[in-house]
């Protein structure tokens, strides 16, 4: 008992004072987050109602080729849309 009370038991303190102090750090950051996160969803709601009909015009008065891009975005359809745009001037 005693070899665990003077060897062992001092080194696990020392692990869980380390991770204490992540433990906290990461609580934090994860309080941050959630909070950053809430203000981004308050304002993308304001913005969402203010910008649908702008987004639905322009969807559509798109070409089909546009459209279909929208609706099912494969990785060859958004190079070909790059380059489209990139020729535009």
């Amino acid at each position: 008992m005693g070899y665990w009370k003077t060897k062992v038991l001092p080194k696990i303190k020392k692990v869980f004072e380390k991770d204490s102090a992540k433990k906290a750090a990461a609580a934090e950051a994860t309080k941050n987050f959630d909070e950053s996160m809430e203000e981004i969803s308050k304002e993308f709601e304001e913005k969402k109602t203010e910008l649908g009909p702008k987004v639905i015009e322009i969807f559509e008065a798109s070409t089909a080729e546009i459209k279909t891009l929208v609706k099912d975005p494969k990785r060859s359809r958004i190079k070909e849309a790059i380059y489209f745009s990139s020729e535009v001037p």
